[in-house]
């Protein structure tokens, strides 16, 4: 068996449980008890400031991360599981990781661009968040999030509400969020966008309920203003570690309304 300066063949004898490894460039006999239990010759890992891997050790039970850079080739009893690649988290951006005993690690940008590698027992933390547009009705779709934005962020609300009165109608328009707090959000949520819109229209929806519908087309404006006064310090966003900015019903991007769109249903 030939091996290339860029490959290495494990062998185990079966006899004696022992194991060598062989490095190319090289000949190699195995001996008549041996076999390669990686299932024959393997390449080397091109190790780089990008790339490491993560390495298990046979004798221990260990793993470990290996970031020297240069060509990476296991030693006797060594397994290759995983060839990682680094994560780059911008300066408004967190990432989250997960040890194998459920402690969290918050990888922050806010003081600058940072990268990392997840270390041997990590796992980078995965939400689920829901994604509303302009017509989204419930339930919406969702989206996979690792970094978390740490800007505002602007969401579309579509609700329907009723007056005191009983005139049933629709509104559409845009709040702003922001995350404050990224290890309390993931401890409470692991939709923090949903909850946000959730919580916020409901509030509306108690506002309105209080309105008949005159007062409500006369005072439209305050109504609303006062709904989001409530809901900017209900303690329920902090203790999910984000903040309501904004509850704003006037916003020209949204549907054929042009300013806000209020729908008598």
């Amino acid at each position: 068996m030939v091996l290339e300066k860029d490959e290495y063949l494990q062998l185990l004898d079966k006899k004696t449980g022992t194991e060598r490894v062989l490095k190319g460039p090289d000949q190699v006999v195995p001996g008549p008890s041996e076999e390669a239990p990686g299932g024959g010759k393997q390449k080397a890992v091109f190790l780089t400031d990008q790339q490491a891997v993560v390495v298990l050790n046979r004798t221990s039970g260990q793993r470990r991360l290996e970031t020297t850079n240069g060509v990476f080739i296991p030693e006797a009893y060594e397994r290759v599981l995983e060839v990682r690649t680094k994560y780059l988290v911008l300066t408004h951006q967190a990432a989250v990781t997960r040890d194998v005993q459920g402690n969290l690690r918050e990888i922050s940008g806010a003081d600058g661009s940072d990268a990392f590698f997840l270390q041997p027992y990590e796992e980078l933390v995965q939400m689920q968040w829901s994604v509303y547009q302009p017509d989204s009705v419930d339930p919406v779709p969702k989206e996979t999030v690792t970094m978390i934005d740490l800007r505002s962020q602007k969401m579309f609300y579509n609700v329907e509400v009723r007056t005191s009165d009983n005139v049933k109608m629709r509104i559409q328009g845009t709040l702003f969020w922001q995350v404050k707090n990224v290890l309390t959000m993931i401890a409470m949520t692991a939709d923090p966008a949903g909850d946000v819109s959730q919580r916020a229209r409901s509030g509306l929806i108690a506002a309105v309920s209080k309105a008949t519908f005159a007062t409500f087309m006369n005072e439209f404006g305050n109504i609303t203003q006062q709904a989001f006064a409530a809901e900017a310090t209900d303690p329920f966003y902090l203790s999910r570690g984000v903040e309501l900015q904004s509850l704003d019903p006037w916003d020209d991007s949204v549907g054929v309304c042009g300013t806000v769109c209020l729908n008598q249903v």
